[in-house]
């Protein structure tokens, strides 16, 4: 009897387990079908093209799919940073040929707080292309991780391997470079608290 219900109870655990293994992978798919359009621009303004944002993206969600579970509010955070972990990991050669020698003024700021949602989705309005043909592969990962992301800046020093005063002058320098030719993105993020646009006027001027 007791051998019974120990059967019994044995099979309830993997039951439950593979329920919530159900869910987990349905909220997944969820979340990666319903930020799409972020997670492509994110991973091409990275990586360079549409093709290696769609494998990018595709990678992430089996990096995903393959963890644990992690709670329902952290998944869209948790599948950026695994977008990215994958992104700098297929760029990172091209990221190292723009370490060496570069010099930056330390006293550089452009990011004072984090990007609002309609900051980001204005940001978002730029095509991942133009971004490429005016930015180097180090600036456009800064700019994702650092601008768009607000990325802590020692962890973007640490992921980019480059000392943590870079971070803000390469983020300046990509703006500059971005909003030069896309003004009316300049327009409508110009007076925001999160960013100032110091290089951009200089270099407009």
């Amino acid at each position: 009897m007791s051998r019974n219900g120990s059967q019994v109870g044995g099979n309830a655990r993997p039951v439950h387990e593979d329920s919530l293994h159900v869910n987990y992978a349905i909220m997944l798919k969820s979340t990666f079908e319903n930020n799409a359009e972020e997670l492509l621009w994110i991973a091409e303004v990275m990586a360079g093209s549409r093709q290696a944002a769609e494998e990018c993206v595709a990678e992430a969600a089996g990096l995903a799919e393959a963890a644990q579970y992690v709670g329902r509010e952290w998944i869209l955070p948790w599948a950026k940073r695994l977008l990215v972990h994958v992104a700098l990991k297929r760029m990172s050669s091209e990221v190292r040929e723009f370490l060496w020698p570069t010099l930056f003024p330390v006293s550089a700021r452009v990011v004072k707080g984090g990007l609002s949602a309609e900051e980001r989705r204005s940001l978002r309005t730029i095509p991942p292309q133009r971004i490429k043909s005016l930015c180097d592969a180090l600036e456009r990962a800064c700019f994702i991780l650092s601008a768009y992301l607000n990325y802590p800046l020692l962890d973007c020093a640490l992921l980019l391997g480059v000392p943590r005063v870079w971070i803000e002058p390469i983020c300046e320098r990509a703006f500059t470079k971005i909003f030069v030719v896309a003004p009316s993105t300049e327009d409508h993020l110009k007076n925001a608290d999160s960013f100032t646009f110091r290089g951009v006027t200089e270099c407009e001027g």
